[in-house]
């Protein structure tokens, strides 16, 4: 409904993810997790393997997002890992 409704949408997911992770284990990401896809076929991965798509997933996104934000006339902000990682790792901002 509005771009702050989106920010507290994302933040709340952030925070999320962050306390997931202060606790996963090894076993954790050892655990088979049963799913299906959209297409409904049913499959079994270990988390771990599951988590490691997360990044690679969104990767292709950030792509499909620059390429498109581009071809409208925008800029794209820099949104490189090694950037990130150069610049300190600074924690969100959400304002």
């Amino acid at each position: 409904p509005s771009p702050e409704a989106f920010r507290d949408w994302a933040r709340e997911g952030h925070e999320a993810l962050a306390a997931f992770l202060a606790q996963v284990t090894e076993a954790d990401l050892a655990r088979p997790v049963h799913y299906r896809n959209l297409a409904g076929d049913p499959f079994v991965q270990p988390l771990g393997e599951l988590m490691l798509h997360l990044p690679y997933h969104s990767q292709y996104h950030r792509g499909q997002s620059a390429t498109r934000m581009v071809a409208l006339g925008g800029h794209m902000p820099g949104t490189d890992l090694v950037t990130w990682m150069r610049d300190g790792r600074p924690a969100a901002d959400w304002d």
